[in-house]
């Protein structure tokens, strides 16, 4: 799904006689949300909600190239299930306890990207892409079992100390710009990262941080 949108966009690229957008440096906030999940591991998994919010900051240096980066506070993580073998019932047979593991991550992002730009008058479409640092803030797992008994004294959460403190990610996606008189740009994107790194082990395999997000910011002169 993510790969058709990106295809279609630049689709959407070549067929738009090129615009221009005016050069200078901006900067502004950005917000946005989507789902985010691990790379690399076996066991069965959920997605969980990542936010992404920071200060974007772009060079633009003529009408259609420019660079952008930025610090974005991101939060990362999945929800991995799997079971845990504890004693053995009245016929001897061993039991089983399920489980789901959460794991919240957090991250300084420092993306640097380099930009695309093309449309018509103030309204433009623009691709992106680059490598990405980020560095992790804190990160916790919490354990929930199934059954509640055997969860009171069982469950835990605590704050994985483990980890690697930085990971670097590919950076890619498309979106579009609407520029003002002013030369200010209102954007909307949408942003995948694929961490090249691991950040540490998942069920005994070296995980990578996965996500996308759709963003919306501003920026001005």
């Amino acid at each position: 799904m993510k790969t058709n949108t990106l295809i279609s966009c630049f689709l959407c690229f070549i067929a738009l006689s090129a615009g221009a957008q005016s050069p200078g440096f901006r900067y502004g906030p950005r917000f946005g949300f989507g789902e985010a999940s691990f790379r690399n591991i076996d066991a069965p998994q959920q997605s969980k909600l990542a936010v992404n919010a920071g200060i974007s900051a772009c060079m633009q240096f003529n009408n259609f190239f420019g660079l952008e980066s930025g610090v974005s506070f991101v939060n990362k993580g999945a929800r991995v299930s799997g079971f845990k073998e504890d004693g053995a019932d009245f016929w001897g047979n061993p039991q089983y306890y399920s489980y789901q593991d959460v794991f919240d991550l957090a991250y300084a992002e420092i993306p640097l990207t380099a930009k695309l730009s093309l449309g018509f008058g103030s309204f433009h479409i623009k691709g992106f892409a680059g490598p990405g640092v980020g560095f992790n803030l804190y990160s916790t797992q919490s354990r929930l079992y199934d059954n509640a008994e055997y969860n009171m004294s069982n469950g835990f959460s605590t704050k994985l100390n483990n980890l690697e403190v930085a990971e670097l990610a590919a950076i890619y996606g498309t979106g579009i710009e609407i520029e003002n008189p002013s030369g200010q740009l209102f954007y909307l994107e949408l942003r995948l990262s694929d961490a090249l790194s691991s950040f540490g082990k998942v069920e005994g395999k070296a995980a990578r941080n996965s996500y996308y997000c759709i963003s919306a910011g501003y920026m001005f002169k």
